[in-house]
């Protein structure tokens, strides 16, 4: 299990503490894995958050979105998918001009309503 997680000075930081406990006492077997996104924190502003599981699954591929702030992050949550979507090429893109409109890559595959 993917789970996302946040930094302990992030406001989401408790719930999803919660979330892990939840799922640890909960007595399944599973496996618990943790990936932490990238957050910007303007000086100005509301932080904005590049979370790389929200990532669009295709055909023989996932569409992971990154900062490109921190590549060595980006690397690594790239090489954790990889190791979890065995037989898919996992694609990194830029995603920060989506993340300051409030979205992610997954977001905007969505249907429109009519």
């Amino acid at each position: 299990m993917l789970l996302q997680t946040a930094a302990v000075d992030d406001p989401n930081h408790e719930p999803m503490q919660r979330n892990l406990s939840i799922l640890t006492e909960s007595g399944l077997a599973v496996e618990q894995i943790e990936l932490l996104p990238r957050t910007i924190r303007p000086e100005d502003g509301e932080a904005i958050v590049v979370p790389y599981t929200n990532f669009y699954l295709c055909n023989g591929a996932a569409i992971v979105p990154v900062a490109g702030l921190d590549p060595d992050m980006d690397a690594e949550a790239l090489s954790v998918l990889s190791k979890l979507l065995p037989g898919r090429e996992v694609i990194g893109v830029e995603a920060l001009a989506l993340a300051f409109g409030g979205g992610g890559i997954h977001c905007i595959t969505q249907q429109v309503p009519a």
